[in-house]
């Protein structure tokens, strides 16, 4: 985990030190500087990024914008549990997918949107795609 997740740990004590106050620049900084969050529009298709590790599982939000460039819309992660840090990765790829899509409802209820991963079995199952067979030579 990082400084400041760690102060958010049951029984830790509160310090406020150098390297938290570092993360905290680090991540006021990125706040600030591009890229900066796009306003939806809500009639384009919504890009939703997503991965995962044992740590945590993220998504971004995204669309084209006027400029031609995909511009992010909403950043969200999740701290994952004792229980999801021994989840399989195909599992917590799916579980990503499917925390980023309740957790941006408000964005992608009713609308279109793609869904991004870098997860080959993931891209097989939604997709519809038959895993090929390793067992064949």
């Amino acid at each position: 985990m990082g400084p400041m997740t760690d102060l958010l740990k049951k029984d830790t004590p509160f310090i406020w030190g150098s390297e938290q106050q570092q993360a905290f620049d680090t991540i006021k900084e990125k706040l600030i500087t591009v890229p900066v969050l796009a306003h939806p529009n809500f009639k384009k298709l919504f890009l939703l990024y997503t991965d995962a590790s044992k740590e945590g599982v993220g998504a971004i939000l995204a669309q084209k914008q006027p400029d031609g460039r995909i511009h992010p819309v909403q950043f969200v992660f999740h701290c994952n549990n004792k229980v999801e840090r021994n989840y399989p990765i195909t599992d917590l790829e799916g579980l990503a997918v499917i925390w980023a899509v309740k957790k941006l409802k408000r964005y992608l209820r009713n609308v279109s949107f793609t869904i991004i991963t870098d997860h080959s079995v993931l891209k097989h199952i939604f997709g519809g795609d038959e895993i090929p067979d390793r067992r064949r030579g």
